[in-house]
């Protein structure tokens, strides 16, 4: 999409949402979906990037940050692998 920045995207896919849930969503509400989506994304992303992380685990913090936009701050839970405020992987084991 030659000219189409991360905005005008953003807010394509809020009217997208806007017209698939009529009376559901207000403009608001869609705004704050995808903008929670697009951020999560980015930002786990980019921290993967300041921290030296590979092409593959770069695909991974971007799915753990779509997964906190998709279920809130509720995903973060202590399991068996969970990383640590370094950014360091532990095991609980």
């Amino acid at each position: 999409m030659p000219g189409c920045g991360a905005s005008d995207l953003q807010r394509r896919i809020a009217d997208e949402l806007l017209a698939a849930f009529p009376g559901r969503l207000d403009p608001i509400m869609a705004a704050a979906m995808t903008g929670a989506v697009f951020g999560a994304i980015q930002q786990a992303g980019l921290a993967s990037v300041q921290l030296g992380r590979s092409q593959d685990e770069l695909w991974d913090a971007a799915r753990r940050g779509l997964d906190v936009a998709l279920h809130g701050l509720v995903s973060v839970r202590p399991n068996e692998e969970s990383p640590d405020p370094s950014g360091e992987r532990t095991s609980s084991s």
